[in-house]
């Protein structure tokens, strides 16, 4: 199982299927990711972004 956690994954790939793996919209994985560089990410890394992008304060 730990082994997933490193591996790189396509960004497109895991919005696609952001529901079955994370329980949330596509959307969420847009704002989550959005100033992420490159094309492949964890999911590890993901789901960080996503907590961190779900409990930030709205300006």
């Amino acid at each position: 199982m730990e082994q997933h956690l490193t591996n790189e994954f396509y960004l497109n790939e895991l919005r696609e299927h952001s529901r079955r793996l994370f329980g949330i919209k596509p959307e969420v994985i847009d704002g989550a990711l959005f100033n992420i560089k490159g094309n492949q990410i964890t999911k590890s890394q993901v789901e960080r972004y996503i907590r961190l992008f779900l409990t930030r304060e709205a300006n």
